[in-house]
């Protein structure tokens, strides 16, 4: 793979790969490679600057202290005039830059002959407003007539994976392995390793091996490392002269194994998370994963799931809320949550009011203020909730600036499309309240693929009797699709129902439940205790509960004043 790289004829290498395969150590020697023996301007594009950074201290650095052939080609960095900075280090006869696949001045800023995109499925589809930075970085190898390209990544979602793009522009090739016992020279497969089965649903096959493709006699695992020492790489298509295409998977690697392999696919297949399942064929097999099949689910297949409950369940120990706001009411949610993020729906009310008016917020202080029964006994009450600014930014901004020490934040939606699902908050408002941004896809993905999950357990999706047709519908109203845009395949959630308030309410509970960021064996000590020290009176009267309760104790509740100078909105008077 590394002899590609100097093969004079070969312009661009794409290696596609697995994870932990040994790629990051071939970018190392690449870089070394230039650097000593034929010196230009190197540039290393990674997603983020953080990668990049850690790529320079934790990988490059070492490197260029041990290695004897670099020791002293870069200034110490601790040199009055150094040129050996963290993101860009010179060297006679070229220089070494790493960059930000989303800054698109550092992509265009300089002529580089050698260009290595690391890790290019997980690059954002435009640097800034600027487009592809992918391309915009090639454009800045085209007064080079020996330039090199290298593209290495792990792929992830079928249809918008660059790197296998790549891969397919290439001569693929693919490293193939002879059979022990007919010695047919073949590729490794997934299809091929087998397994006896399993004693129980939960227990480890006892065998496991490999079945040739020609003979189908068993390649036992003591065979496999013989075969990889003598495997050859062959280009299925030899005819693409100028770029040479790599994939290799974990079955060829020294640190893995045939069981390994088996027992990491079982515990992806049993549990039944579409996560797990993609991580598994993303990072084990080094494919893309078809994300339009997958995140798919019928509203008649969640209607199919209601059970019966009223009080929270016994797996749930933390409530969240959160809350939509509208021209005309405010829908709003409470949600149950257990360990592995198990998820109960609890309750889901329409408040009608425009928000313009102190009702309708008032209504939902006093909803929010409700506390519910647990199946222990116990009393809970919200812990966190976000309530969506939207078209309303001032309204939600005072009703949830006061009420920060209740952990009720205002919220908006990032349009970044694999942005965190909840960001670091804000005060750039004319409230200076807090205001958290909330990764909307993500959280939909996160969504939808807990949503396929069939059986009790972590990330599984409760519902009740609350959740109505028209509720599932809302849930199951938007699909992710792929588009292509400024050159390039996007991934994108579009809305096929016109309303879709459930689905943006439930992407605000899991914010709120990782706002919280929860010590699941902390929570159910504490409520263990809790539930423990509860001595309900002989013959007491049933505890009351709810806004009912709330209102008897003490009246109607009023959202503080807001009294700042510096903003002043004659609509606000009554908040």
């Amino acid at each position: 793979m590394m002899d590609a790289v100097s093969e004079p004829l070969n312009s661009e290498v794409t290696f596609k790969t697995s994870s932990q395969i040994g790629k990051t150590q071939i970018v190392k020697n690449v870089i070394g490679y230039y650097m000593d023996q034929d010196p230009c301007p190197i540039l290393l594009v990674m997603p983020n600057e953080k990668m990049v950074r850690s790529f320079s201290k934790d990988r490059l650095a070492p490197m260029l202290r041990d290695t004897p052939s670099l020791r002293g080609l870069v200034k110490d960095a601790r040199a009055k005039d150094s040129s050996n900075e963290i993101l860009h280090k010179t060297f006679r006869g070229g220089h070494f830059t790493g960059v930000s696949a989303g800054t698109a001045s550092d992509l265009v800023s300089r002529p580089i002959r050698v260009l290595i995109l690391e890790e290019k499925d997980k690059y954002k589809p435009s640097a800034g407003y600027s487009g592809d930075p992918s391309e915009m970085a090639k454009s800045r190898t085209k007064t080079f007539h020996n330039r090199k390209i290298i593209n290495v990544s792990t792929p992830e979602i079928e249809g918008a994976s660059q790197i296998s793009a790549d891969f397919d522009r290439s001569d693929q090739r693919h490293l193939f392995v002879a059979c022990p016992h007919c010695k047919a020279p073949q590729k490794l497969v997934f299809a091929q390793l087998k397994w006896s089965k399993p004693p129980s649903e939960t227990s480890p096959p006892d065998e496991v091996w490999y079945e040739c493709q020609k003979c189908a006699a068993k390649i036992e695992e003591h065979h496999r490392h013989q075969m990889i020492q003598e495997a050859v790489w062959v280009a299925t298509h030899p005819g693409r002269i100028g770029h040479a295409g790599f994939f290799i998977w974990e079955i060829y690697s020294p640190w893995s194994s045939f069981r390994t392999i088996c027992l990491k696919f079982l515990d992806a297949h049993r549990s039944n998370n579409p996560e797990k399942l993609k991580q598994f064929v993303n990072e084990v097999l080094g494919e893309t994963w078809r994300a339009n099949e997958e995140l798919k689910i019928s509203a008649d297949e969640l209607l199919n799931r209601v059970e019966e409950y009223v009080d929270v369940p016994t797996g749930a120990f933390i409530l969240t809320a959160a809350a939509d706001v509208h021209a005309d009411r405010i829908e709003v949610s409470v949600e149950a949550w257990g360990p592995g993020e198990e998820n109960w729906l609890m309750d889901y009310k329409v408040l009608v009011g425009s928000p313009e008016q102190r009702t309708v917020w008032t209504d939902l202080d006093r909803y929010l203020m409700k506390s519910w029964k647990h199946e222990s006994g116990a009393m809970l009450s919200v812990t966190s909730c976000f309530v969506d600014s939207g078209d309303f930014a001032d309204y939600v901004l005072a009703y949830t600036k006061p009420r920060f020490g209740r952990r009720i934040f205002a919220s908006k939606g990032s349009s970044v499309f694999e942005a965190p699902i909840v960001s670091r908050p804000t005060k750039n408002n004319r409230a200076r309240a807090l205001l958290y941004s909330i990764g909307s896809s993500t959280a939909k993905t996160v969504i939808t693929y807990r949503l396929k999950i069939d059986h009790y357990g972590p990330g599984y999706q409760h519902f009740n009797r609350v959740a109505d047709a028209e509720y599932v519908r809302q849930l199951t109203s938007e699909k992710l699709i792929m588009e292509f845009s400024k050159g390039r395949s996007i991934k994108k959630w579009r809305k096929i129902r016109n309303r879709n308030e459930a689905l943006d309410i439930k992407v605000l509970n899991l914010a709120a439940l990782l706002l919280l960021n929860p010590n699941w064996p902390a929570v159910m000590k504490n409520f263990s205790i809790r539930v423990a020290k509860i001595k309900p009176a002989e013959g007491a009267k049933e505890t009351q509960s709810g806004s009912e309760a709330l209102s008897e104790a003490q009246g109607p509740t009023r959202p503080p004043t807001f009294r700042r100078r510096r903003w002043r909105n004659p609509l606000m008077a009554g908040l």
